[in-house]
């Protein structure tokens, strides 16, 4: 542990480094409120089914990518093959070009310029579900690339330890989210499903 004092010294001596921790999500708005993606941190981006959770933290994710550092998707949300499509999206690919599947030649230029890059640091996984899993293979890649933002989307769709009810399950993949962020050092993006109306809750005073 560590006395106030020492604690207060060494956020003094540091606060003007704070916000260049944080890598810039790519929105300023975000990163005014955020500093940016800071290092260690779990952040739960909540929305109802269908709020666009995903659509906003894969732009959050190509942004960073777009910066040069290594990001990785987990995904039990899409497969590899949607999440390609909506960063070509993302590119200036209209989405109703992939349901017709006719595309005009600035949006074939697109799709193979992302297709043909070998070097675009970013890794996506569909086929890991367990949180064990994942949290082995962010390890891994942290070793082997320097990852720097992860998405786990989305965290109901995890599977943790079922033993303690599902409630409990969905809190302690998030807590191993977080200390995962927090040993790492990098920042792991993880939508969560919202219920619209949630019940009252009757007070007992």
């Amino acid at each position: 542990g560590n006395t106030l004092f020492e604690i207060g010294l060494d956020v003094l001596t540091t606060t003007g480094a704070i916000t260049q921790r944080g890598v810039s999500c790519g929105f300023q708005w975000l990163d005014g409120k955020l500093g940016g993606l800071q290092p260690g941190s779990l952040i739960i981006v909540a929305a109802p089914r269908g709020g666009g959770k995903s659509a906003l933290v894969t732009q959050m994710v190509w942004n960073v990518v777009n910066m040069g550092y290594h990001c990785a998707i987990y995904s039990r949300e899409m497969d590899k093959r949607s999440i390609f499509q909506r960063i070509c999206c993302i590119e200036g690919v209209d989405s109703s070009s992939w349901t017709r599947q006719r595309f005009t030649n600035g949006e074939s230029a697109i799709i193979t310029r992302i297709a043909s890059n070998k070097t675009t640091p970013l890794r996506v996984y569909d086929d890991l579900s367990n949180i064990n899993d994942i949290c082995a293979r962010i390890r891994l890649d942290h070793i082997r690339f320097g990852t720097r933002v992860v998405i786990v989307d989305y965290i109901q769709l995890v599977r943790g330890d079922k033993k303690e009810g599902r409630e409990r399950e969905v809190s302690g993949v998030a807590w191993q989210l977080k200390e995962l962020a927090l040993a790492l050092q990098i920042t792991i993006l993880a939508p969560s499903h919202l219920n619209k109306a949630m019940p009252a809750r009757e007070s007992g005073d």
